[in-house]
């Protein structure tokens, strides 16, 4: 990305903390898998502006740590009626991390519940349709070795029915 998408680079924030990836956990009430962890500790998501987001997986802008667990507690609040004792509904999962949003309310989120039957999934949630499991990958590392293959490639080819573009130093998918 700093040598190709020299923009988006520089859009990213900085690795969250200590203190960032505890306070998140705290809000979550549980700690995030090794993995999520690992990519926030690598970059804390990227600002919640169409005009500054990073897209790290195709069409999804990058949330930061902070905006994850306000993602999260404001879909708990609005679910809160629909949740069961173990915290679920059809279209909502008190287990399920927000990574991405599409400022249309939904989301790409992980599902870090280690008990879960597809921990470590990462996939749509619809607001209007609930989960699209078929729209995702089994694993965070799944996801972002797709992206990697997807830009290495000498001829780009859609992926998940994007194509990467850079255009001014930034990356979209189109």
């Amino acid at each position: 990305m700093a040598d190709n998408a020299p923009v988006d680079w520089g859009n990213l924030f900085p690795p969250a903390g200590g203190r960032d990836i505890a306070q998140a956990e705290a809000t979550l009430g549980r700690a995030l898998p090794a993995e999520f962890r690992a990519l926030y500790e690598w970059h804390d998501g990227s600002p919640a502006t169409p005009a500054r987001c990073v897209e790290l997986l195709p069409g999804w802008p990058f949330l930061s740590l902070a905006d994850s667990a306000s993602h999260w507690a404001q879909r708990n609040k609005l679910y809160e009626a629909d949740l069961d004792e173990t915290g679920a509904c059809f279209w909502w999962r008190t287990s399920w991390l927000p990574l991405a949003y599409d400022f249309t309310g939904d989301m790409l989120v992980a599902e870090i519940s280690p008990e879960a039957t597809n921990f470590g999934a990462v996939f749509h949630a619809s607001l209007e349709n609930g989960p699209r499991f078929f729209e995702g990958w089994p694993t965070l590392e799944a996801a972002l070795d797709d992206v990697a293959d997807t830009l290495a490639a000498d001829d780009p080819q859609p992926l998940r029915g994007l194509t990467p573009v850079v255009d001014a130093g930034r990356l979209t998918w189109r």
